[in-house]
């Protein structure tokens, strides 16, 4: 899982802070945890809509936080690793954060289980693709491509034709225009430093959290 731990290995100045409120340092402590956590999210998600160019609302929501308990006193950030449906943003956004290759889609996928693409190869658009607003395909060409290799080109609609190691095409009178290449999958460079920037963050926030906390928990204890 991708996430950033948030706690505290020791409390001696903490301690000598609460001296005659010790009751109060696990909940205090738990609470300066917990809205760090929040800050860090708030600061990663913001980072995420300036890395990649127009993220979707999945990707734009994929930082969660986790709140600390008077137990453990740990709270989390991470990167949602599960989704209702489709592919979690821990998924695909794991070569975004630590380089190396992204997992393959949905229809790299079919076409991989069909044998009309490899592993090692991806979709890539053509200059005259028709995207959508986040820069992908829609769901109902990837469905359609699928629909057109299942059928052999007998259902209704668009056709798509499977060029193995060339690219996917679709019939246009008698002849064929090209809609998506299939190109060999290039290894990523790190864009989304989850780690360094998570860390940065919660160096900044953590003690004004812990500081605002213990002094609304004394404040709290005295009334």
């Amino acid at each position: 899982m991708t996430n950033i731990k948030l706690g505290l290995q020791g409390m001696p100045n903490v301690k000598s802070f609460m001296k005659g409120f010790e009751n109060q340092i696990p909940y205090a402590t738990a609470v300066g945890l917990t809205r760090t956590s929040k800050a860090v999210q708030g600061d990663l998600t913001g980072k995420i809509e300036t890395v990649f160019d127009r993220p979707t609302a999945r990707t734009k929501s994929a930082v969660f936080s986790a709140s600390a308990n008077k137990r453990t006193l740990r709270a989390q950030v991470g990167i949602k690793d599960k989704a209702g449906a489709g592919r979690a943003p821990a998924d695909y956004l794991a070569a975004q954060i630590i380089g190396g290759r992204r997992k393959a889609k949905g229809l790299e996928r079919a076409l991989q289980s069909r044998g009309l693409m490899r592993k090692g190869q991806m979709l890539a658009p053509r200059r005259d693709t028709k995207l959508n607003r986040y820069g992908n395909i829609s769901k109902a060409q990837a469905r359609a491509v699928i629909n057109s290799v299942d059928s052999g080109g007998a259902g209704r609609g668009r056709q798509y034709v499977v060029k193995e190691g060339q690219g996917i095409y679709w019939r246009k009178g008698k002849g064929l225009k090209g809609f998506l290449n299939i190109i060999d999958e290039p290894t990523y460079k790190s864009r989304f430093d989850f780690y360094g920037l998570g860390a940065k963050s919660a160096a900044k926030h953590l003690p004004d959290q812990l500081n605002k906390a213990m002094a609304e928990a004394i404040r709290s204890a005295k009334a």
